[in-house]
């Protein structure tokens, strides 16, 4: 969501395993294809914290210690044997850029950052190097129905065919829903999904929609 708030399509997301070589490979294909790839998770003191050095070894570069980094670990873990665990999130991959955040750094290495895993970590350190990332808006339509989408689909994929600059997206809907089709339109240009709409409209029948707080 905070992507896209800032004009950035999301391409793909992938969940992978504590494994070095996996993350590496998947990092050097994401790389090549996108602008900006971000990791969450494993930047930790614990053995399967492995982010670090998995987006090193994608790089083919070396791990080295940031001292400010280290500097600020050593202040929080005063117990040397603690320390020696604490220090290992010090050591980033050569060239990376450290942003500090209060409670974790933002660590970036070319087009890829890296971000805590814990929920709450990640969105305080995103929110700090969030005006870094901006694109063209997205517009956005929707409009809501009470019929089934084999009543749509053959009107949609039409509309679809006529507007090839926008997106248009239908989500049917159970339960309690007040409506049982979503149907969304989506693009950069707003009088394009002005015009999907229009002619999305044009072809349903008054009686199928209806508000979403009906």
């Amino acid at each position: 969501r905070a992507l896209r708030e800032r004009g950035i399509d999301v391409k793909e997301i992938r969940i992978i395993d504590d494994d070095r070589k996996t993350i590496a490979t998947a990092l050097r294909e994401l790389a090549n294809q996108v602008t900006f790839v971000f990791t969450t998770g494993g930047i930790g003191p614990t053995h399967d914290d492995i982010t670090l050095e998995s987006v090193a070894e994608a790089f083919n570069c070396a791990l080295v210690r940031n001292q400010e980094l280290a500097t600020r670990f050593k202040e929080r873990v005063r117990d040397p044997k603690r320390q020696i665990a604490a220090l290992r999130m010090a050591d980033v991959p050569e060239g990376s850029t450290v942003t500090m955040v209060e409670f974790a750094p933002v660590i970036q290495k070319e087009n890829v950052t890296i971000l805590p895993g814990v929920p709450i970590l990640m969105r305080n350190c995103f929110a700090a190097i969030a005006s870094e990332f901006h694109g063209a808006p997205f517009f956005s339509d929707a409009i809501f129905l009470k019929t089934s989408e084999s009543a749509i689909a053959t009107h949609l994929s039409q509309v679809q065919a006529n507007h090839p600059q926008v997106a248009i997206g239908s989500y049917p809907q159970f339960g309690d829903s007040p409506y049982r089709v979503k149907v969304t339109v989506d693009s950069r240009d707003n009088e394009a999904v002005k015009a999907a709409m229009e002619a999305i409209s044009i072809g349903l029948q008054a009686s199928w929609l209806v508000r979403p707080e009906e």
